[in-house]
């Protein structure tokens, strides 16, 4: 017997988190500190791969979801700001938010679509 869905979705972001907290942990005590980007030695550079990871166990499991469409936004803005728009890691990124919020919403104009992720971020923020 299958859990209802939104257990199902809440029990897969919990593992994708714990799996970033775990990835980001053993990587930072396995290897040296990651290189400061443009420039500036105070800066830490953006995680991205772990998160990558947990969007896409989470689209696996549970596509749509609150979850799913919280982690694209978070991965997508963190590839941009770590990559930059015309690299490669923030055009997946870009593809996987445009599947999340379409899976959840229907197709939307893109427009429709910037509000979104802002609105998810913005209640992100304020929740912290």
């Amino acid at each position: 017997m299958q859990p209802p869905k939104g257990e199902g979705a809440a029990a897969a972001a919990a593992a994708a988190a714990a799996a970033a907290k775990a990835s980001s942990s053993s990587a930072s005590s396995a290897s040296p500190s990651p290189a400061p980007r443009r420039g500036s030695f105070s800066e830490p550079v953006v995680e991205t791969e772990a998160l990558a990871q947990c969007c896409r166990i989470v689209e696996g499991v549970a596509p749509g979801s609150d979850p799913h469409v919280a982690l694209a936004a978070e991965f997508v803005m963190r590839s941009l700001e770590r990559f930059g728009p015309n690299h490669e890691e923030y055009r997946q990124a870009r593809a996987g938010v445009v599947r999340a919020y379409g899976t959840r919403y229907g197709n939307v104009d893109a427009g429709v679509m910037e509000q979104l992720v802002a609105a998810r971020l913005a209640a992100d923020e304020a929740e912290e």
